[in-house]
């Protein structure tokens, strides 16, 4: 460890301002004895979000360490007491509060942390942009101390405020049309910070670009030492082209195969599971009573925000499902018990199952409805069809403009604008 730059930095930041801050609306106790661990993709706002938690704290009772500053580049798992003592004499306090900002970048990391924890001073908060910062290894070395949060891009109330909206109840017809036109604009360029407060569209593209390309090579190439990058960019491509459909490595494979380019079946599935350790790409599971067809099957592909593919800005259905799911997603921060599936047989598809426990809360079927003459008769069919098989206590249909209540062939359904959906859902997460 450089000491003396080690103290540069938490002399600076002690003396820093915090910048200005949109509101994010996770919420989580900072004050608790527990860890809190925050993951989400990189530019998903996590280290302005950890300055949101930090806010009302004095400032000398914080240690925050921000693991890519590089001046900090040279520190080890061993060091991290020792940060702690510098703390202390340069601010003739001992700190209250540790924030770890991606310190997965330190080897054995998790030691420094669990040295920390031993200590039962510290209230503690890491982010991360790896989903292996969920997983149960880290959890047993933490001595199952830690509580995990999921933290996205900007939701679309979060995407509101951001552009200085402040919607209040009850809607006229012409404020309803001002959010279908900024529910557009989060559709289609999606709700990453930087993007967001971003007016030009070619830097909007510029930076989604960057974006792309720092899912390959910074959270897969670089963080893996993968051998092979044009594949790991071809198969992030080809899923971030695809979202909102089914994907099998199978068909994937065979792709390859008849463009002449030779990879194992092996390889293929390694390099998926490493993008989605990335938390920029999500797999969903079809719903199935029998556990190995549910592991076999293809997974529906979600983006963690859909400015990834703002290429395909104007396909209202598809990035109206992924935003359901992302949404659907935050849920899980405030009921872990919530999973999320599709459901599909022959003839007829749902977009979402939720289950909870042994039983099935609600089916969901988004549409680009904008009236009750455009959703299709398909669409309701399908919910008929999972809900004979699955039984499930609520029935919605999330449609771009229709609202209203139903009983179709005896099954009551609720049909709920996606705007609306959106800012009635956001206190559920």
């Amino acid at each position: 460890m450089d000491t003396a730059k080690v103290k540069e930095y938490i002399a600076d930041f002690q003396k820093s301002e915090f910048p200005p801050l949109t509101p994010r609306e996770l919420r989580i106790n900072a004050r608790t004895t527990v860890i809190n661990t925050i993951i989400g993709p990189r530019r998903a706002g996590k280290t302005y979000y950890l300055y949101q938690l930090m806010q009302p704290i004095p400032r000398h009772e914080i240690l925050y360490l921000n693991f890519e500053d590089i001046r900090l580049v040279s520190i080890t798992f061993k060091d991290f007491l020792d940060i702690v003592n510098l703390h202390t004499e340069l601010t003739n306090t001992k700190p209250g509060y540790v924030f770890l900002d991606e310190p997965q970048v330190v080897g054995e990391w998790e030691k420094g942390v669990r040295t920390l924890l031993d200590q039962q001073k510290f209230k503690i908060v890491i982010t991360g942009s790896s989903s292996k910062l969920l997983s149960k290894e880290l959890a047993t070395q933490l001595r199952g101390r830690t509580i995990t949060h999921i933290l996205l891009p900007y939701s679309f109330s979060e995407f509101l405020e951001a552009s200085g909206v402040h919607p209040k109840q009850p809607f006229s017809s012409e404020e309803k049309a001002k959010l279908r036109n900024y529910l557009e604009r989060w559709l289609g360029w999606g709700g990453y910070p930087e993007v967001v407060k971003t007016e030009s569209v070619t830097e909007k593209m510029k930076i989604l670009e960057s974006y792309r390309e720092l899912i390959v090579y910074k959270d897969v190439v670089e963080r893996y030492g993968i051998k092979t990058p044009f594949l790991a960019k071809l198969l992030t491509e080809h899923l971030i082209s695809n979202f909102s459909k089914e994907f099998s490595v199978n068909a994937f494979f065979n792709l390859l195969k008849s463009r002449n380019i030779r990879v194992s079946k092996k390889t293929l599935y390694a390099y998926l599971s490493l993008i989605e350790d990335s938390v920029a790409i999500f797999l969903v599971e079809k719903y199935s009573p029998k556990l190995k067809e549910q592991k076999l099957s293809p997974k529906k592909v979600y983006l963690c925000d859909t400015g990834l593919a703002y290429r395909q800005r104007h396909e209202k259905p598809k990035l109206m499902e992924n935003m359901v799911f992302l949404q659907l997603k935050r849920m899980q921060n405030l009921n872990p018990g919530l999973e999320i599936f599709y459901w599909k047989n022959h003839q007829h598809e749902v977009d979402f199952v939720l289950k909870e426990g042994q039983g099935i809360r609600k089916i969901i079927q988004v549409t680009y409805a904008d009236s009750r003459e455009d959703v299709q008769k398909r669409e309701l069919a399908s919910l008929l069809a999972a809900t004979k098989e699955l039984k499930p206590r609520k029935l919605e249909v999330i449609t771009w403009n229709y609202e209203g209540e139903e009983v179709y062939k005896g099954k009551g359904i609720t049909f709920t604008p996606l705007w609306k959906w959106l800012l009635q859902t956001k206190h559920q997460h």
